[in-house]
């Protein structure tokens, strides 16, 4: 059976150096079953430092390589990767069979479900959901073994601002930004930008409404006035 790690319970960080890469790992943190931090060479230069916040889970089988940020209270799951070059918010959770692919800023209080892909040179607010199987995309010409276009490509993934809700089966296509409080609908392809708290679902995703204020993050009941259905400003 595999065992759980608490790597220490003191109040300061841990320093393990593995590789002439040096992992800070903060007080409380537990590794499940057999993990592995990556000490290979990156795609692209990285920080030599890795810090692992106060708190947080990995899970067994996860990757996480040099140059990740991960904050405090995190959940990393089973299976999952992370690359180099990651920045991850207090209390944000990366579901099992994840794949972070690096130069990615996610934001605090996230919960991004299982299976999900999250493309290079994409960026994750705060207090984002985000279903299971969703699929960020970066390259708009696909220029895979095609030397003459990638030196004519713009690699740039998606920006998924504040308090965005996505459901599941989504894919969101290169440099696409998705506006604060904005809601995604099952297996919709989003193919342009989205409006702050605009709903959108289909293939190709269409504006289909606007999210009442009553649903949006930190509503308190009455504070509206009553008009849930008031526009936002």
């Amino acid at each position: 059976m595999a065992k759980n790690y608490t790597i220490n319970t003191h109040e300061q960080p841990s320093l393990v150096s593995l590789g002439g890469c040096d992992f800070f790992i903060d007080p409380d943190v537990v590794f499940e079953g057999l993990f592995e931090i990556r000490i290979d060479k990156p795609r692209i230069p990285y920080p030599k430092s890795t810090h692992i916040g106060r708190g947080t889970w990995v899970q067994s089988g996860a990757i996480i390589y040099p140059g990740v940020t991960i904050g405090d209270n995190c959940l990393i799951g089973y299976n999952t990767v992370i690359r180099e070059n990651t920045i991850i918010g207090n209390n944000t959770t990366i579901g099992a069979h994840s794949q972070v692919e690096g130069n990615i800023v996610i934001g605090k209080n996230c919960s991004i479900w299982t299976h999900a892909h999250l493309t290079a040179f994409m960026s994750i607010g705060d207090n984002v959901f985000i279903a299971p199987r969703f699929t960020a995309l970066n390259d708009p010409v696909m220029s895979y073994k095609r030397p003459y276009m990638q030196k004519r490509r713009i690699i740039k993934g998606p920006t998924i601002e504040d308090n965005v809700r996505i459901s599941g089966n989504v894919v969101v296509q290169p440099g696409i930004v998705i506006g604060e409080e904005a809601l995604i609908g099952t297996s919709a392809l989003v193919t342009k930008d989205v409006g702050k708290a605009e709903i959108v679902y289909g293939v190709p995703a269409k504006i289909m409404g606007i999210v009442p204020i009553c649903n949006t993050f930190g509503y308190k009941e009455g504070s509206d006035g009553g008009a849930s259905e008031k526009e936002h400003s």
